[in-house]
């Protein structure tokens, strides 16, 4: 406990505690998530993935015939519906554990355990797209009249619907389905790269200070105020990170390469439109967005020459991006302070907000230190329907 009470210590003196080198159950609890609000253990855990289970065996039979009347078609989607709840609290649990300590092998491993089950299920629901759109847009909404309980569901209908010629017969979606179990592996290799195999270089600032430069150190020490220090925090890191530029072109090289499969497989014009056309977005809405940031950069330019002068320099180089230009008016706020900042600013809100902003600060739904081996990023997990996002 002399760890945790020194980081403790150092939180309500003002200062800010550094866990980027401290493993994850030297962490004090009050800093991190209660993943325990989803399940209270791994035991639980373990039931609720039994339960789904025998939900997903269940959707043979209901499958059977299902879209011959509008009840039929409600109980098969709304079986679905519970079973993709569960789905989210099961996976989403997994991830909060392994994501918060990659280097834990047992929550890899639980997490791959569930993804397969999760793609395999998906897998074995190819058939339904196929179905909705041989069924067709009037006699949806017929069921829908008929069965008010379907109104839920009308997004995914039309979604479906609006998908048809990128949507393939259903043994070529069970096909494309389980392609899944590795589509994603680039991703998940360079997460591990990144956030836990890649050895950080240690530094030396010019005040005699040694920092590890992880990406926790990384973001905070790239602000500083002298110059010297964010230069060769800057260069330091991003060295590092070339002495792995082979492994990363590889990892992106893949990536690229899933994208491209998709795009030809489901006969997108190019793998920008298929990226889109789920979220009913045009390329040429992508395009004006270019074009119409490259046509008004006249203002940022303007803001880093003044930043520029601001801070005395000749000329401006990548490593006084993320500098202050008020580097006399720079502080560090505690997490405390924080808090107390975000919850006055948002005080027009009202009471209710007030209310429910406090709560969420307070009650274990954030993670707030990074801690050696947890993803570095910005998180948001809100997928989960019974409790509070995290």
């Amino acid at each position: 406990m002399e760890v945790n009470r020194k980081h403790i210590n150092r939180e309500k003196s003002g200062e800010l505690p550094d866990f980027s080198q401290v493993s994850r159950d030297k962490v004090p609890e009050e800093f991190k998530w209660k993943v325990s609000d989803l399940y209270p253990d791994l035991e639980a855990w373990k039931n609720d993935k039994d339960a789904m289970l025998n939900m997903m065996a269940e959707v043979d039979q209901l499958a059977d015939n299902w879209t011959a009347s509008p009840t039929r078609f409600y109980n098969l989607y709304h079986h679905i519906s519970k079973i993709e709840e569960k789905q989210n609290a099961t996976f989403s649990y997994v991830s909060l554990m392994s994501d918060t300590d990659m280097a834990n092998s047992q929550w890899q491993e639980l997490k791959g355990e569930l993804h397969t089950i999760n793609v395999n299920f998906e897998a074995k629901l190819s058939f339904i797209e196929s179905d909705i759109m041989k069924l067709g847009r009037n006699k949806l909404k017929a069921y829908i009249e008929a069965e008010p309980l379907l109104k839920v569901y009308a997004m995914d209908f039309d979604k479906i619907l609006r998908m048809k010629k990128h949507i393939l017969p259903a043994e070529k979606e069970r096909i494309v389905a389980h392609t899944q179990l590795f589509s994603d592996a680039p991703k998940k290799a360079a997460k591990v790269l990144n956030d836990v195999d890649m050895p950080a270089p240690r530094i030396k600032l010019n005040d005699g200070t040694y920092i590890n430069l992880n990406q926790a150190n990384y973001v905070r020490y790239r602000e500083t105020q002298e110059r010297e220090n964010r230069k060769k925090v800057m260069r330091s890191f991003w060295k590092n990170h070339s002495k792995y530029r082979n492994t990363h072109a590889a990892l992106l090289d893949g990536n690229v390469k899933n994208h491209y499969f998709i795009a030809r497989t489901r006969n997108y014009n190019s793998c920008l439109e298929a990226a889109l056309f789920k979220n009913n977005i045009t390329v040429n809405v992508y395009y004006n967005l270019i074009e119409t940031v490259q046509n008004n950069l006249t203002p940022l330019h303007r803001y880093m020459k003044l930043k520029a002068r601001t801070l005395g320099l000749q000329q401006m180089t990548y490593d006084d991006i993320y500098a202050s230009m008020f580097p006399s008016v720079a502080r560090l706020f505690t997490i405390e302070e924080a808090k107390q900042i975000v919850i006055d600013a948002l005080n027009p809100l009202g009471n209710d907000y007030q209310k429910d902003l406090t709560k969420a600060l307070n009650s274990g739904w954030m993670d707030i230190y990074p801690n050696k081996g947890k993803r570095s990023g910005a998180y948001s997990n809100g997928s989960v329907v019974h409790v509070h996002p995290y």
